[in-house]
């Protein structure tokens, strides 16, 4: 494990004993979205023992810094991912940090409190809780458990694409369904969102773990086997229609 990697994964263990405080809910948009007292309260920790540890490094961030570009040195940080369930008391959520040095991602941690699993990535390959993780050349099956962004699911089931919702599962925590995917736990994800810290810690966990990704405006995908990539490729081709024929008037006589 390296250093960077190493000192994130004590910092995330350290932040997680501040989600087991009392907490305030606010509503955070006009779309149903939420945050906690929680969610600032571990994003300004994490802020604080970074740029103290790593003060050449920029932050990203959900809370306090959205709107900054990634740079060639910096953090991505998702205080808790998923608030929605961690609100309810669901233990499906997750805290994420994934660093960039000279423009790459060089390591990533995804910390699951709740189920005691802390997965770290970087150039020494991907890990949960120590053990290291090898996703199979060959994991595929003809019933793939596969994840796609919640509110996306419904717009792909409404324009009648061929997909079998018996194997969809939908977490609503990305931090959680892309380690889940690193575990093989899962087949695939889809993340429809650009939010930085949503996708950059678990898409690099994916591919240390030998996994397949696909990045792109709009669409983030991780997966366990080549044919899962492709199937959340056939879920977004847009349909070509069809320009109907002209028809052709039929020739008129002339007059002499």
């Amino acid at each position: 494990m390296q250093k960077i990697t190493k000192y994130l994964c004590g910092i995330i263990q350290q932040a997680a004993k501040i989600t087991n405080k009392k907490f305030n809910v606010y509503d955070k948009d006009e779309f149903g979205d939420l945050v906690t007292d929680i969610d600032r309260e571990v994003e300004n920790f994490l802020i604080d023992k970074l740029t103290n540890k790593y003060p050449e490094f920029d932050i990203v961030s959900e809370e306090f810094n959205p709107e900054k570009n990634l740079s060639s040195n910096c953090f991505v940080i998702d205080p808790i991912d998923g608030t929605i369930n961690f609100a309810s008391g669901l233990p499906l959520w997750g805290m994420q940090i994934a660093a960039i040095k000279d423009g790459e991602t060089v390591a990533s941690v995804i910390y699951l409190p709740r189920m005691n699993e802390l997965y770290s990535a970087d150039c020494d390959g991907a890990f949960l809780n120590g053990e290291r993780l090898e996703i199979a050349p060959n994991n595929f099956s003809q019933k793939q458990i596969y994840s796609i962004t919640g509110n996306t699911f419904p717009i792909v089931l409404q324009k009648g694409k061929n997909v079998n919702s018996r194997h969809f599962r939908c977490l609503n925590s990305g931090s959680m369904t892309f380690a889940w995917v690193a575990a093989g736990r899962l087949n695939g994800y889809c993340l429809c969102d650009d939010k930085k810290w949503d996708y950059l810690p678990g898409m690099y966990l994916v591919k240390m773990a030998g996994g397949y990704v696909k990045d792109e405006p709009g669409k983030h995908v991780a997966a366990t086997n080549q044919e899962m990539i492709d199937f959340f490729d056939s879920l977004f081709v847009q349909p070509v229609e069809e320009k109907p024929v002209a028809k052709k008037k039929p020739a008129t006589a002339k007059n002499n």
